[in-house]
């Protein structure tokens, strides 16, 4: 649990200053989302199980990714309300470091599906 909220305020302080500076909590929402939906979706090919989400039927892929999607959303939404991430302090090397752990994984991540795609 401490590792999401952490996770959230990385996104949050991204998603706080610039073009998205006026709705970042739901960004980060979605962000934490399509996060999740990697790491499922490489576990997924990882076992051999991709056909569950990612069958030759793209109007049963999209009602499955839009209801996953939103209860995802809900979800990180009921475990961290916008309140804590305004609330949470860390330090500077703390989230530089987050920061690039996730980006890392975020690479790791893909290439372990490009991986799976291949084989």
């Amino acid at each position: 649990m401490r590792t999401i909220r952490f996770t959230m305020f990385i996104f949050y302080r991204y998603y706080r200053s610039g073009r998205w500076e006026k709705v970042p909590y739901f960004h980060t929402l979605c962000s934490m989302s399509l996060l999740l939906f990697l790491h499922i979706g490489a576990l997924l090919c990882l076992l051999n199980k991709g056909e569950m989400l990612f069958n030759n039927n793209k109007d049963i892929f999209l009602v499955k990714f839009t209801t996953l999607f939103i209860i995802s959303i809900f979800t990180f939404w009921r475990l961290v309300p916008e309140q804590h991430l305004k609330a949470m302090e860390y330090e500077d090397h703390m989230i530089k470091r987050g920061g690039w752990y996730l980006v890392l994984y975020f690479i790791l991540v893909m290439a372990l599906l490009f991986l799976s795609m291949i084989y």
